[in-house]
C-alpha cells in the first residue's frame, strides 16, 4: 500500500504538468507566427503605398511632359499670325509719301463742229442734259447729270472760214497761277496753243501741247 501511495504521488504531478508542458511552446509559437503575419502583411502594404506613390509620381511626370510638348507645339502658331499681320500692314496703309494724289482734273470740254450733234449723242450715251450758256468767247453748252456740272461743249472756232483744229475733248488741269505753268510748260518743251486769257468772273486758262503734240488746257479759279 505504502509503495502504491508513493507511486501515486509520485505520477500524479507528472500527469497534471504534462499537458502544461506541451502547450506553452505551441501558444508561444503561435503568437510569433501571429506576429510575423503582421509584420508581413505591413510591409506588403508599405511596398503597395511606395509603389502607388511612385505610379503616382510618374504619371504627373509625363503629363507635366505632356503638357509642355503641346505648349511648345502650340506657342508658334500666335508668333506665325503676328508675323503675317505684320508683312500685310504695309500693304494695307502704305507711307505717305508713296501715295501720289490724283490729278486736278478741273474740266473737260468737247471742240466740235456739230454742237447740236454732240448733245443729242452724249444725252443718248450717258443721259446727260445740255444747258446752253452766253460766254464772252461766244455760245456754250453745259453738259448736267442731275444737278451736276459735268463737262461742256463749245463749236470749233474758225479763222478765214477754216476751223483752227479737228473735233477733240479737251481737259483743264487746275493750277495755282496759270502763267507761271505756261512759263514752266515751255522750258519743258511744251508748245502753246492758247495764251493765258481771262474769263470775266470763272477765271484765267491757256492751252498747251506737250512735246508729243498731246494737248492740255490748265485753269485757274478767278
Amino acid at each position: 500500500m505504502a509503495k502504491t501511495k508513493a507511486a501515486a504521488k509520485t505520477k500524479a504531478p507528472a500527469r497534471a504538468k504534462a499537458p502544461a508542458r506541451a502547450k506553452a511552446p505551441a501558444r508561444a509559437t503561435a503568437a510569433v507566427k501571429a506576429k510575423a503575419a503582421v509584420k508581413a502583411k505591413a510591409a506588403v502594404k508599405a511596398k503597395s503605398a511606395v509603389k502607388a506613390k511612385a505610379v503616382g509620381k510618374a504619371k504627373a511626370g509625363a503629363t507635366a511632359a505632356a503638357t509642355r510638348r503641346r505648349g511648345s507645339v502650340a506657342a508658334p502658331a500666335p508668333r506665325a499670325k503676328r508675323a503675317v499681320a505684320k508683312v500685310a500692314a504695309p500693304s494695307a496703309r502704305p507711307p505717305k509719301a508713296a501715295v501720289a494724289p490724283p490729278p486736278a482734273w478741273a474740266w473737260h470740254e468737247v471742240m466740235t463742229s456739230d454742237v447740236a450733234g454732240a448733245k443729242a449723242f452724249y444725252a443718248a450715251l450717258f443721259g446727260w442734259s445740255a444747258q446752253d450758256v452766253q460766254m464772252p468767247s461766244g455760245p456754250y453748252t453745259i453738259f448736267t447729270k442731275g444737278t451736276e456740272q459735268v463737262a461742256g461743249a463749245m463749236a470749233i472756232p474758225q479763222v478765214d472760214g477754216k476751223p483752227v483744229c479737228n473735233p477733240h475733248w479737251l481737259s483743264y488741269v487746275a493750277v495755282a497761277d496759270v502763267d507761271a505753268t505756261v512759263t514752266r510748260a515751255t522750258e519743258l518743251g511744251a508748245r502753246i496753243e492758247v495764251a493765258g486769257m481771262d474769263i470775266p468772273g470763272v477765271g484765267r486758262f491757256a492751252i498747251l501741247g506737250d512735246p508729243t503734240g498731246a494737248t492740255l488746257a490748265v485753269y485757274q479759279r478767278a
